[in-house]
C-alpha cells in the first residue's frame, strides 16, 4: 500500500507542476523558445503583460498562451 500512496503523490505532484498558473521570466522565455532579452523586449513593448508579486515579475500561463497563438510580427531596426 505504501507504493500506491507514493504513486498517487507522484502523480499529484506532476499534475500540479503541469498546471502552473504563473511563470518566471526565465521559465517563460524557455516555454516560448526565445531568449530572456527577447522576452524583456516583448514585455517592454507591452506584447506580453506581467504581474508583480513584491519584487518578483511573473507571467501568467494565459498571457503566454495568448501570445504564442496570436499573429504577431517582429520589427527590427536597421537596414531595410
Amino acid at each position: 500500500m505504501a507504493l500506491t500512496a507514493e504513486v498517487r503523490a507522484s502523480s499529484l505532484g506532476h499534475k500540479l507542476k503541469s498546471e502552473k498558473l504563473l511563470f518566471s521570466k526565465s521559465a517563460s522565455a524557455e516555454l516560448l523558445d526565445v531568449s530572456i532579452r527577447t522576452l524583456e523586449n516583448l514585455i517592454a513593448a507591452k506584447e506580453i503583460p506581467i504581474t508583480r508579486i513584491g519584487r518578483r515579475v511573473v507571467i501568467s500561463r494565459r498571457a503566454l498562451d495568448k501570445f504564442a497563438h496570436s499573429n504577431h510580427t517582429t520589427s527590427r531596426g536597421g537596414a531595410k
